[in-house]
């Protein structure tokens, strides 16, 4: 019957036309969204003759053009087939009680009960494995299953691609076996720790060896399987190849680290802003240019760290910005301060990043230190001044000097031919005294102009000093203590003695007359090393070793403004007719000429020093050789 029915002459019945095996109920319920009420009504007549509610039933079945009337009808018999409950279908083309059984068109045996469910639920069962199978084909991750030992029960196929191993050779090994030893060792840990204590796990990330020689890396995510009574079978996993993720990933932090190192090892400030303008980060160099550390300026504002007129300068210029879009600003000029409190000179450039809406996000600012370099220019300017000062007091004092020579010799002749009781003898005698006055002071001048001849010798400072001593104790007066703080083993220097006294005397002299009111004046000589940091930030130094001259009084003070103008010549603080302003000058002139370097430090109310550094002489004083 079976055999007939495949046979017969009406395939078009979709829910009729079946193989061996399949199943009838299965092919009816799916013809019945097709069928329409043909397949119902059979379905549930022939669930009835399985079910042993009828021995006999009968329905009719639209068919394709072939039948004729173009209706089949279909006898359903409940039999008994070897114990089993089962149905004969027989096909007639007309109504099947007009028909004897020679006239049937076809047949088929439809098994029922146990049998019947057994053999769709396994059909179930292989059409789920089948598409899981089908859904682990189509993955490119390498799905499989290790027993408690680590030995794998089930590997798919992709471990091919992943570590150039065949799934056949790994079926049955140990899963440390095709790891590389360091990458076994790590998974044989993992492994351990997820038998002790049975979970799942995600994202595990490892390393191994392709066979090819080249690392692959991988991200494991698993779970236990348990038996019936809860005990651990092994472990289901998914592996997939995460190399591109892992590449990207080092390129990124590769990328960062850059930027983090380029952020604060860059030779300016660099600063993040954010709308309150508060500090949200600041580079390494920040902190190293200013003496902070990092928690003691993140979350301040970032004017706390400006001169008073520095914050209302950058304020006014980032209320201006925000007109433009973005905002910023370049190379605005501002004064910084340090944690000790000393200034710094900087250059300030930002710019303003803002959202979508236009509101601002933060600012990024970057400070550029020119404080070395404001200095140097006002080195340079001060040097530049003083060379034109002084070549114009030479020439002044060189074209004065020879009138002065005229004024003098005339001045002796007339002196010669008058009598020495004639009243114009007086006269004259003061015109000569007037003109030598006048002569010293164009020495002066040309000792500022550096055109006044020099005899250096090799001397030690202290013993010039004690040399002068009585001297400088006439010109002091009453109320002025002097004090005198020699070095031992003074190193020697080369200077011209009178030209060093006259230096001393006009130290001494202003020295006195900042100490009004009387005070203290010491005098003081010590041998130092200057270090190239040194010279670098003080005009007409040189590194090396020197000695040093320092006089200290404990006068008036002078403020900055000054000090800026101390060693001008001509510039004086004093009432008119005290000096002529070139006491200073013709210090800075003689010591420069010598090879040293003159230095004054002042705050009004605690006195001035004065350091003069002179180089150190290879041979000893004359009077020692």
């Amino acid at each position: 019957a079976n055999a007939a029915w495949r046979q017969a002459p009406h395939p078009e019945c979709p829910a009729l036309c079946a193989e061996v095996g399949a199943s009838v109920l299965d092919r009816l319920r799916d013809a019945r969204g097709s069928g329409g009420d043909d397949a119902d009504l059979l379905l549930r007549r022939l669930q009835s003759v399985l079910s042993g509610e009828l021995t006999l039933c009968e329905a009719s079945c639209a068919t394709g053009p072939g039948a004729p009337g173009g209706r089949v009808s279909v006898l359903c018999v409940g039999m008994e087939r070897d114990g089993q409950r089962c149905a004969l279908l027989v096909l007639f083309g007309r109504s099947a009680s007009d028909h004897t059984p020679t006239d049937a068109l076809a047949g088929a045996v439809v098994p029922c009960g146990r049998g019947a469910g057994e053999t769709t639920a396994e059909r179930a069962r292989i059409r789920s494995e089948q598409r899981y199978r089908d859904l682990v084909m189509s993955m490119t991750d390498v799905v499989w299953e290790v027993d408690v030992r680590g030995r794998l029960i089930y590997v798919s196929p992709q471990l091919r691609d992943l570590l150039g191993v065949e799934p056949e050779e790994a079926i049955g090994r140990s899963l440390y076996s095709l790891l590389s030893p360091p990458h076994a060792i790590r998974v044989r840990r993992i492994h351990n720790d997820l038998v002790a204590r049975p979970r799942p796990f995600r994202l595990v990330r490892t390393s191994e060896t392709h066979r090819l020689g080249h690392v692959v890396h991988i991200e494991t995510s698993g779970a236990p399987v348990l038996g019936p009574s809860g005990q651990l079978k092994g472990f289901r996993c998914v592996t997939r190849d995460v190399s591109e993720i892992v590449w990207a990933e080092e390129a990124l932090r590769e990328s960062e680290e850059r930027l983090r190192h380029l952020y604060h090892r860059t030779p300016a400030m660099l600063q993040t802003i954010d709308p309150d303008g508060l500090l949200v980060s600041v580079s390494d160099y920040w902190l190293e240019r200013s003496g902070f550390e990092r928690p003691e300026v993140i979350g301040r504002p970032a004017l706390s760290f400006l001169t008073p007129a520095a914050r209302e300068a950058l304020a006014e210029r980032m209320r201006a910005s925000r007109d433009r879009a973005p905002g910023a600003l370049t190379d605005i000029a501002l004064q910084m301060l340090r944690k000790n409190g000393e200034p710094m000179d900087v250059l300030c450039s930002a710019v303003e990043e803002r959202d979508a809406r236009g509101s601002t996000v933060q600012w990024l600012s970057a400070l550029v230190d020119v404080t070395e370099r404001n200095l140097l220019e006002r080195q340079l300017l001060h040097a530049q001044k003083m060379d034109v000062i002084g070549r114009l007091a030479g020439g002044m004092a060189h074209d004065f000097n020879n009138l002065l020579t005229v004024i003098l010799g005339y001045a002796d002749l007339a002196e010669r031919a008058v009598e020495d009781d004639a009243p114009a003898r007086r006269g004259l005698q003061r015109i000569r005294q007037a003109a030598e006055r006048a002569a010293r002071l164009t020495g002066q001048m040309l000792t500022v102009a550096r055109r006044q001849p020099v005899e250096p010798e090799t001397s030690n400072l202290h013993d010039l000093v004690m040399e002068t001593s009585s001297l400088l104790a006439r010109v002091l007066g009453e109320g002025i203590e002097l004090e005198t703080a020699p070095a031992a083993d003074l190193w020697p220097t080369r200077v011209d003695p009178g030209q060093f006294e006259q230096v001393l005397i006009n130290l001494v002299v202003n020295a006195r007359d900042a100490c009004a009111t009387g005070g203290i004046i010491r005098i003081g000589t010590d041998n130092v090393v200057l270090d190239e940091e040194y010279a670098a930030h003080h005009s007409g130094a040189t590194a090396g070793p020197h000695v040093v001259l320092t006089i200290s009084d404990t006068g008036c003070g002078m403020t900055d403004e000054v000090l800026a103008h101390a060693f001008e010549p001509f510039f004086s603080t004093k009432e008119s007719g005290r000096g002529t302003g070139l006491g200073l000058a013709t210090c800075y002139g003689i010591v420069a000429r010598a090879g040293g370097h003159i230095r004054i430090t002042s705050r009004p109310g605690c006195g001035t020093t004065v350091y003069v550094y002179l180089p150190r002489a290879s041979a000893p004083p004359q009077d020692e050789a």
